[in-house]
């Protein structure tokens, strides 16, 4: 008899360590699909971040695209005010090459009339005073015409050359805002995916270096954009694919926690259930013993 109040109590014990145990583990299980589900709203948050920036990343590329556009059709302009110049240079050149042409037929015209009145023994003082100075006012009125000629024409290319210079700087401070307004973008982006994360302190370190390189990349290309403007697309396409590689070393990594979790989770639970049985055989065979 007192065998067997032993054997209960030492059952008894065995059954309450046994709950205690078993109580722990289901707090512990608990903890872990916390742990888990809160991961997984992270992750979840992960990705709605870099569908936005992806988001993000589209509305720049056709801004940048329509600023091709806009440079292209600048250059067009600038290549036709070039014509447009040249053209107006040959002009003048022609215009000033007949009117060249004309004072020199004027001037052999006065030459062969004064040979003529010579030949014809015109020697009356007056008129040849008179021819004298009809000479020299046509003379002076063809320099005069051929000045101003010269004068406008020269007017004409420095007014063009303004408007080319401007036009030109305008699209250059266009790109040079675009090109900031795209920095302050992928900074800022970069700092609330940083801040939003979960994720430890080297793969954040890691994402902030990738970011202050497509910082550095982008901001070389700007110095570059004078001379090197059509480039600029596929350079943002690299950026964007860096950045794509980035957030899917993320989420590699994410998923590797996961996985990570799960299985100890199932670890935790084949105890658990193994636990259990042993219990249920203790108690199959208390009864029997009974």
């Amino acid at each position: 008899m007192t065998t067997e109040r032993l054997s209960d109590a030492q059952m008894r014990r065995f059954v309450s360590t046994l709950t205690e145990t078993v109580s722990q583990l289901t707090d512990s299980i608990k903890t872990l699909e916390f742990k888990v589900s809160s991961n997984e709203n992270n992750y979840i948050a992960a990705l709605k971040k870099l569908h936005d920036v992806e988001n993000e990343n589209k509305d720049l590329s056709k801004k940048i695209v329509s600023q091709n556009d806009q440079i292209f059709h600048l250059e067009n302009h600038v290549k036709q005010q070039s014509r447009m110049i040249e053209e107006y240079n040959q002009t003048t050149s022609r215009r000033i090459n007949d009117l060249e042409g004309d004072s020199k037929q004027i001037e052999k015209r006065v030459e062969q009339t004064a040979r003529n009145e010579a030949d014809a023994k015109i020697t009356g003082s007056a008129e040849l005073q008179l021819l004298q100075t009809r000479l020299n006012s046509l003379a002076e009125e063809m320099r005069l015409s051929i000045e101003n000629s010269k004068r406008w024409a020269e007017q004409e290319r420095e007014r063009s050359n303004r408007e080319m210079t401007e036009n030109i700087r305008e699209a250059i401070n266009s790109m040079e805002k675009d090109s900031r307004e795209l920095k302050n973008f992928v900074h800022e982006n970069a700092e609330e995916l940083k801040q939003s994360s979960s994720f430890s302190d080297q793969e954040c370190k890691r994402l902030d270096d990738k970011v202050k390189q497509i910082i550095k990349r982008i901001s070389e290309n700007e110095n570059r954009s004078r001379s090197k403007h059509s480039q600029h697309v596929g350079e943002i396409k690299n950026a964007k694919t860096e950045i794509d590689h980035g957030f899917a070393s993320l989420q590699s990594s994410v998923a590797g926690l996961q996985k990570l979790l799960e299985g100890k989770i199932a670890l935790y639970r084949a105890d658990y259930d193994r636990q259990v049985a042993e219990m249920k055989k203790l108690i199959v065979l208390s009864d029997s013993s009974v």
